[in-house]
């Protein structure tokens, strides 16, 4: 918690490298489970050490998703979530912020919190993605927002014209994983 007083990162060479890195956690992630943890803790490293930055709030939402299901330390997990959301809302760092808030709502609300405090957080980052034009994580968000449906019992018919729309975003978007992973969620339903 004390973490969200850190003054913010000025050196501008490392404030780019944390945005550099903070960009490169989504492809080490599917290239290499080390590879992913090593970029994350050099995140938090230089967070640490000279100050916050948007990236900084990403990389502590990252951490409390591995902290939780890679150590075991799910309630420090949680609170580096809780304060990565809390940069972005109290600090203004929310160039990531729809990132922010889905990993949030999908890696670290489960082990503490109803399903639906996930689903509404997920609605919450893709309305943020659409209002940046982040299509990436806005087609992310409605395929998790069906899994959250789906977990919740929510009403079938509900969930299925969810599942279309957010199948159609997702094609138009043309992020292949997405459209993979919302057409296995429509079949489901189905």
């Amino acid at each position: 918690e004390s973490l969200l007083d850190l003054p913010l990162m000025t050196d501008p060479n490392r404030a780019a490298t944390v945005d550099v890195l903070s960009l490169f956690t989504t492809p080490a992630y599917f290239a290499s489970k080390r590879l992913y943890a090593l970029v994350l803790f050099q995140l938090v490293l230089l967070s640490l050490e000279h100050g916050n930055t948007d990236g900084s709030a990403l990389a502590y939402s990252l951490l409390g998703n591995v902290l939780g299901p890679q150590f075991g330390d799910y309630h420090d997990g949680y609170r580096f979530g809780r304060l990565s959301v809390d940069l972005v809302e109290k600090r203004g760092l929310d160039r990531f912020a729809a990132r922010v808030l889905m990993v949030f709502a999908t890696n670290v609300i489960p082990w503490t919190s109803h399903l639906r405090a996930s689903h509404a957080m997920t609605k919450k980052a893709l309305d943020v993605a659409l209002a940046v034009d982040d299509l990436t994580y806005a087609s992310y968000c409605g395929c998790f927002a069906i899994t959250y449906q789906l977990a919740c019992g929510d009403p079938l018919g509900d969930v299925h014209r969810a599942a279309e729309s957010a199948l159609e975003f997702a094609r138009k978007t043309g992020y292949g994983f997405v459209v993979d992973y919302g057409t296995a969620q429509l079949r489901l339903i189905r």
